[in-house]
């Protein structure tokens, strides 16, 4: 039997690639407790937390509920083992493997949202074209990371882009169901992460306009209010709302919802430190930049290039590629009323943005190399080669999770720091060493007094944690100062960053928490009474 490799075939290998980019590295940073190695990880004992509380009676986290509830399914059956006397759940192996089991969540909302691409592909173009969109999402490089961490960036953005498949069909036949589906995704999306609110405010202007223009191909004397209120549009406002209501738990739970939102609106987790422009005009276009440099971060230039050229080529042929246009106003929405007002970009906060391009550059790539293309076997070669580095670009991500210099330190560590030796850790234990199996003690403002008081005979830092966080003369500026030129009675022991060769990443103007895999960890030892100065 002559075997026929289809777009089926091409699909399932994609998604092939996707899990082993996702699931590459979910064991890193583990076992540990409470958290991992992953900045904002919601743990095991999160999700315990709220358990034991019913999501009620006050309860809150800085994220919404919805991505609780889905990891209490997760992890509900082993807190029931626990209540039976079966197994402890905060033992170091069970722990571990729930923290696995909730990564995988991810793993598996990560490979969902490839799903989703090709699904929005086939909605607005051929399979070979939604292959290429899936394939395009498979590899964008925050995608990879977040795919394998218990964080909220990768179900936000599968929550979102569901909602981006109901809005195109919304635009395609509005029909009931998908005003319904549409406008559950999207209070999913926003219960899992408050800042996805911010997609949703102008799409109702879109789908109230495309309402009218279908209301009126049907009748040409159909009026926009006609269009705006009927059974489709009241439905999924009530249909959202209720969902929201039941999410955030308000009947229930009504002082801890109020709690969170007090926190996600308070001036000082809105405008804090992590403000990094103006708001002026060139702080607009400077928070853009940083924005456009988080895009090229998370796809590589050449697929950026790819679809920059796939958004002007269907601005080009506007008629025909009306929907797939519209796609970009959630995006100006996003913009608009988010980052515009917090003047602040993370690329993580590309990866929506992203997964639009790639629907962009698809059909730009299908139509590159069509049958019957000139010099078709080399622009394959070509299409080949762009594909290939962007593999190897994205696989960077697990590259540096395997090769993490904590390991390596922590074998040194085994081979010269004894039990009974103190350790000052300076900054969050997720950017250093696991300290489980010492003594030690932690401090986040470091200080050449807290030293000289606890008298440690090891100091471990790290780069993720330095003095840049504090300006120069500040007691913990000094602290680092002193402590790098041996001013203190403490010499370097150990200085390890792995550095992998498979690691195509560029850091320079980009703020990631990527950034944190890999650091810098630097071991100082106290010198003998004898030698010091």
């Amino acid at each position: 039997m002559r075997f026929s490799f289809t777009y089926r075939h091409a699909l399932v290998a994609v998604i092939g690639l996707s899990l082993f980019l996702n699931i590459y590295g979910i064991w890193w940073g583990l076992p540990n407790e409470p958290g991992a190695w992953a900045p904002d990880e919601i743990n095991p004992l999160d999700v315990l937390d709220g358990i034991e509380r019913r999501f009620s009676n006050g309860w809150w986290q800085v994220y919404p509920p919805a991505h609780y509830y889905l990891l209490t399914l997760v992890e509900y059956p082993a807190v029931l083992l626990d209540r039976m006397g079966l197994i402890d759940i905060r033992s170091e192996i069970s722990y571990a493997v729930l923290y696995v089991l909730l990564r995988f969540v991810s793993v598996l909302m990560g490979t969902g949202t490839v799903l989703l691409a090709y699904a929005c592909g086939r909605e607005l173009f051929d399979r070979r074209s939604a292959v290429f969109a899936a394939l395009i999402t498979s590899t964008i490089c925050p995608l990879v990371y977040y795919s394998k961490t218990a964080n909220v960036d990768v179900p936000v953005l599968f929550w979102t882009q569901l909602s981006m498949f109901f809005f195109i069909r919304v635009l395609k036949d509005h029909r009931l169901g998908d005003y319904l589906g549409f406008s559950a995704a999207a209070a999913l999306a926003i219960g899992t992460k408050d800042q996805a609110a911010s997609y949703y405010v102008l799409t109702p202007v879109v789908i109230g306009w495309s309402a009218f223009v279908w209301h009126r191909r049907a009748d040409s004397r159909a009026s926009i209010w006609a269009a705006l209120i009927n059974l489709r549009t009241l439905g999924a406002l009530g249909f959202g709302a209720v969902a929201l209501a039941l999410i955030y738990n308000v009947s229930f739970n009504w002082s801890g919802f109020v709690q969170h939102v007090d926190f996600v609106t308070s001036p000082a987790n809105v405008f804090g430190p992590e403000q990094r422009f103006l708001h002026s005009l060139m702080g607009q276009l400077g928070n853009f930049a940083q924005g456009l440099r988080h895009l090229q971060f998370s796809m590589g230039w050449p697929l950026l290039m790819i679809c920059t050229v796939g958004v002007v080529w269907a601005l080009i042929q506007k008629p025909r590629n009306t929907r797939l246009l519209a796609l970009l106003v959630p995006l100006a929405s996003f913009w608009v009323f988010l980052l515009s007002v917090l003047l602040y970009h993370y690329d993580r906060w590309s990866m929506t943005e992203a997964v639009t391009l790639s629907l962009f550059g698809a059909p730009l790539l299908t139509h590159f190399t069509e049958r019957g293309s000139r010099w078709r076997v080399a622009r394959i070669g070509g299409v080949v080669a762009v594909f290939v580095f962007t593999f190897a670009y994205a696989f960077s991500v697990n590259a540096m999770m395997a090769a993490d210099s904590r390991y390596a330190v922590e074998r040194w560590m085994q081979e010269h720091i004894s039990e009974d030796d103190l350790v000052l850790t300076v900054g969050f234990p997720m950017y250093l060493p696991r300290m489980h199996e010492y003594s030690s003690t932690g401090t986040m403002g470091p200080s050449v007094a807290h030293l000289q008081e606890v008298e440690p005979e090891y100091v471990i830092t790290s780069s993720s944690y330095d003095e840049r966080r504090w300006e120069e003369g500040h007691a913990s500026w000094e602290f680092f100062a002193l402590l790098k030129t041996g001013s203190l009675p403490y010499v370097t022991a150990l200085s390890h960053q792995s550095r992998p060769k498979w690691n195509f990443l560029s850091f320079r103007g980009v703020l990631s928490n990527l950034e944190k895999i890999d650091p810098e960890i630097n071991i100082y030892r106290r010198m003998p009474a004898s030698a010091q100065p």
